[in-house]
């Protein structure tokens, strides 16, 4: 869509929490591509001041904006509990969809999910972002060429920053559903196998996550009917910002993969580094 004068896709996103105004950022980054139609909430004023920051128009109801043939695709952003009935919705109206994990916390939902998404052959994304991520796309391309030899132990990592808002933490489903599947999704993508046990422990350092009966940091551990072990750690609150780690250990080597940098500098003093 980047040739001369060619017609840009046009978006809407629908659901304007934490998450919804991340994917604004990121489409208003995208201008030269693509084109932000409608801002899309069931709260008027909020739907109403994202379409004047951003330019578009606003709506408060997923059907308004489907009904548009012009509409190319729709980035749903919305409270988890929307997402099946919503992607049904836009699969059925033929409109591209990305949406913000999970699908639906109803195994038997998520499988109609995709099983029309594949039947409709419609471009169809869940946002688990490493799985695009060039660094943790090369580190599982090498253990599945081998360069390791057999793998024998994971590690993962996964601090958030800033820690989310209450009003989002309430409705995330759980530090399991929100954090921890993605860790769950890298162990899946680096390895294409399911775990056959799993066992966890957590803590809750901020009283008011404990009063939601979750917790803000977990230590998990996963066995493979391979023989591969695996652990991964996570925070819903880390003080140096966005943590994401992945370490692979195997029989003829180890590969480790993590986020972007600014810059690769270390400087170092009497203090240390």
């Amino acid at each position: 869509m980047s040739a001369a004068g060619s017609k840009r896709p046009t978006f809407a996103v629908v659901g304007l929490g934490r998450a919804g105004f991340f994917h604004l950022t990121s489409l208003s980054q995208l201008q030269n591509v693509v084109s932000l139609k409608y801002v899309v909430d069931i709260d008027k004023k909020v739907a109403d001041a994202a379409a004047e920051k951003y330019h578009a128009e606003a709506a408060y109801d997923i059907d308004q904006v489907l009904q548009d043939k012009d509409l190319t695709a729709v980035v749903i952003s919305s409270s988890t509990h929307a997402h099946f009935s919503q992607i049904i919705k836009c699969l059925e109206a033929g409109k591209a969809v990305f949406t913000e994990k999970p699908i639906s916390f109803n195994v038997k939902e998520l499988e109609i999910a995709v099983e029309r998404a594949i039947e409709t052959k419609i471009p169809f994304f869940v946002g688990f972002q490493r799985r695009l991520d060039d660094n943790f796309r090369v580190m599982r391309d090498a253990v599945q060429e081998g360069r390791i030899g057999k793998v024998r132990m994971i590690r993962t990592s996964s601090r958030d920053n800033p820690e989310p808002p209450m009003a989002y933490l309430k409705i995330s489903g759980g530090i399991f559903h929100d954090m921890l599947c993605h860790d769950f999704d890298m162990l899946h993508f680096i390895t294409g196998e399911i775990p056959e046990t799993v066992y966890s422990v957590g803590h809750t350092y901020n009283p008011e996550i404990g009063a939601l009966n979750d917790v803000d940091t977990v230590i998990v551990t996963l066995t493979f009917s391979s023989g591969i072990l695996a652990t991964t750690d996570t925070s819903r609150i880390s003080a140096y910002g966005y943590d994401q780690r992945v370490e692979v250990f195997g029989e003829k080597g180890m590969i480790q993969a993590e986020n972007e940098k600014n810059h690769t500098v270390i400087i170092a003093t009497e203090q240390g580094f």
